[in-house]
């Protein structure tokens, strides 16, 4: 029965107690065994027959030894906590972007209504200035007779559907345009 070196697997003598090739001491401690050791094709080092990989530079030596599925899963678990990382980053922005959404969205349904509430004061105005008589002068409110005349443009569009203009006093003294859902504009 022939033996070889663990180390480089050349043929030794059985009495043998070291390489004459690479010095190793051949105790059965060391693997000292019956059958050679497979080389790497790639960088020539000797690996055990059960091993699929060559040690030194990972060359696939055997492919139906069992291959080592734990990095494989390592990997898989890794993916996994980087991927509910970034979920969970895009669930924290859009729960803090979203109410901010809203409330942009609020104001500026609100600045139009100001809007419209300066338009129409603007019209009333208008209206005032071009009546003959004291008499004459819108007091309360008539946004049909404002639209009629043209002193309004008819393209004017409520931002909510709750928004309804009204007056308060006396409109050519001291008296205000404002808003029922919004409120008024001085106060803003």
């Amino acid at each position: 029965m022939a033996k070889y070196c663990p180390s480089c697997g050349i043929s030794i003598k059985f009495n043998e107690r070291t390489c004459p090739s690479c010095g190793i001491n051949l105790s059965v401690k060391n693997g000292l065994g019956a059958t050679p050791p497979s080389f790497c094709p790639n960088c020539g080092s000797a690996v055990k027959s059960n091993v699929a990989n060559c040690p030194k530079c990972g060359t696939l030596i055997n492919p139906n030894a069992p291959t080592n599925k734990k990095t494989n899963v390592n990997l898989l678990k890794a993916l996994g906590i980087v991927f509910g990382l970034m979920i969970m980053i895009v669930l924290v922005t859009a729960a803090i972007a979203i109410p901010n959404l809203k409330k942009a969205r609020a104001r500026a349904r609100q600045k139009a209504c100001f809007a419209n509430i300066r338009v129409i004061t603007g019209g009333v105005e208008l209206y005032n200035l071009d009546s003959k008589t004291k008499d004459d002068m819108m007091k309360e409110l008539d946004l049909k007779l404002l639209l009629r005349k043209g002193y309004v443009n008819s393209s004017m569009s409520l931002p909510e559907p709750q928004c309804s203009y009204s007056s308060k006093g006396d409109l050519p003294e001291d008296g205000i345009v404002y808003c029922k859902y919004h409120g008024e504009l001085s106060r803003y």
